[in-house]
């Protein structure tokens, strides 16, 4: 093992226990890094001992960057130039290099695509085309309402289990980025989901559905993957005659920019959203699509309104609230945060 790869390796064990990074986080890292390191291999400089890494000045820098401009997107750029200084910051740290060559280096202006969401008939159209019957069908449409009812990441998603899941109060607690817990409040029609769910799993695999039992899993008792749930909502879009490729947590509508649920109804206990107000007639989905569908089945009876759950597919912005005073709540693809 090479000096630059044995650093590499110390590295990941410094994020891992001493940094506290997820694995995601970890590999990540690792992968860009090993990039850096076969750039040095071919320069030259991938020696046994630290010397390699002492020879690396802002003019292999620049190198390594110019062949990365040529084939990758400023955001992959962005992400390995900061695995690259994470990197020598921990070097410099340790002792192994005297100064750092990133000094002076600055990440590259990110580019800012328009987000990509479901209208409102599109939202309707898919939760229309989820099977009533099985146990499968029946954790695909609660994964589907779950994810349109409380906006949370994928990633939360599959790590519920069934003791995160309040049915009296209507929410869930969810173990977000950075080990931080949060509470989520979902729909009536989601809850009612995950208890068809249950039964379901009761019966195919003889369990209780409770405590630390992962509430999602897949054919063989499983929790299931993100991957699993990407190609949930792959296929349901899909079947909803919707041919964009679209982010698993995009399977919502966008919400309103002000809180239009009656004071009588905001409980203190949990954001606006969390209400069951009515919308009013224009914001009723109706089908105006006049095209052939593969689907064409009708919205569910008693679905809750669109417009009183929070949108996963906005980008987090300030929604000015009556009834929280003065202070502004976050709402967006990463759940409710009140500021």
């Amino acid at each position: 093992m090479s000096g630059i790869a044995r650093q590499i390796r110390g590295f990941g064990d410094y994020l891992r226990d001493g940094a506290r990074f997820s694995p995601h986080s970890v590999k990540g890292y690792l992968t860009d890094l090993e990039g850096f390191r076969q750039h040095l291999e071919q320069a030259g400089l991938d020696g046994d001992g630290n010397s390699a890494l002492r020879a690396v000045d802002a003019q292999c820098i620049r190198g390594y960057l110019k062949t990365l401009y040529e084939s990758r997107k400023k955001s992959t750029i962005g992400r390995k130039l900061a695995a690259l200084k994470g990197f020598f910051r921990y070097l410099l740290r340790e002792g192994v290099i005297d100064r750092d060559p990133l000094v002076g280096f600055a990440t590259p202006k990110q580019e800012a695509p328009l987000v990509k969401f479901l209208s409102v008939d599109e939202a309707f159209r898919v939760l229309g085309c989820l099977p009533e019957e099985g146990v499968l069908p029946a954790r695909d449409r609660a994964v589907m309402e779950v994810l349109y009812s409380s906006g949370i990441r994928v990633s939360e998603l599959v790590g519920l289990d069934w003791r995160d899941v309040d049915f009296g109060l209507g929410v869930v607690k969810v173990l977000g980025k950075g080990s931080k817990e949060r509470i989520v409040p979902v729909g009536e029609v989601a809850l009612a989901a995950l208890r068809d769910y249950a039964d379901h799993q009761r019966a195919r695999w003889q369990r209780t559905a409770r405590g630390e039992e992962p509430v999602f899993v897949n054919r063989f008792g499983n929790r299931i993957t993100t991957r699993s749930v990407a190609r949930i909502v792959e296929k349901y879009l899909t079947l909803a005659g919707i041919p964009v490729r679209m982010d698993p947590t995009a399977c919502a509508t966008p919400s309103p920019r002000t809180c239009s649920t009656p004071a009588r109804t905001c409980a203190p206990s949990r954001s606006c959203w969390a209400t069951r107000a009515s919308p009013p007639p224009s914001a009723t989905p109706t089908s105006t699509s006049t095209s052939s569908q593969p689907c064409t089945t009708a919205p569910t009876p008693g679905r809750e309104p669109a417009r009183s759950r929070p949108s996963p597919v906005l980008s987090a912005s300030i929604f000015a609230c009556p009834h929280v005073g003065s202070r502004p709540f976050f709402a967006g693809k990463y759940g409710l945060f009140i500021k």
